[in-house]
């Protein structure tokens, strides 16, 4: 249904104009490469310390924007805190992944919980990463948020299981 429904509509998804709901606009990819480009050598003078908080702005690489954010998540957070900013950020994702993939060992039944809640929320997660590699999220701060409220819950989740599981097992046997 979804490759009929694309062949339907590739008029309009191969068109320039992002108003009829195009995808080839070859004009926003060029932007997003000199954005990076303009990044390079605020990363390499600024390695450590970055250029600071919301200090990114290149409204000079668009002339239609008052001013243009790093449009790469992690690329943003390299510029603007540098690499321990970066690396304390994959730190705390790889926290929050490594959780998620431990709790899909535990029987959640006794939480009232299932797997396709985990499958759920694995799913959200990673939207909001591939989201966050092509848009950055200053426009919209929930959208930075909810990839630590999904940490939140599965840190919840987590530590629930993990100091209830000696009380599960006593009462099982």
């Amino acid at each position: 249904i979804t490759i009929c429904l694309a062949l339907f509509k590739m008029d309009t998804l191969s068109s320039n104009d992002r108003m009829a709901g195009g995808i080839y606009q070859m004009s926003e990819i060029e932007i997003r490469f000199q954005l990076v480009q303009h990044a390079i050598p605020h990363i390499i003078a600024h390695p450590f310390q970055g250029i600071g908080l919301a200090q990114f702005v290149a409204h000079e690489y668009n002339p239609y924007s008052f001013w243009n954010s790093q449009h790469n998540h992690l690329i943003g957070i390299l510029t603007e805190l540098g690499l321990p900013g970066l690396m304390l950020y994959i730190f705390i994702l790889g926290l929050i992944l490594k959780r998620l993939y431990l709790l899909t060992f535990v029987d959640l039944q006794p939480f009232q919980l299932n797997n396709n809640f985990l499958l759920i929320i694995t799913i959200m997660m990673f939207v909001v990463l591939l989201n966050n590699a092509f848009l950055e999220p200053t426009f919209s701060p929930f959208i930075s948020m909810v990839v630590f409220i999904i940490g939140g819950m599965i840190d919840n989740i987590f530590n629930s299981i993990q100091n209830n599981e000696g009380r599960l097992l006593a009462k099982q046997t």
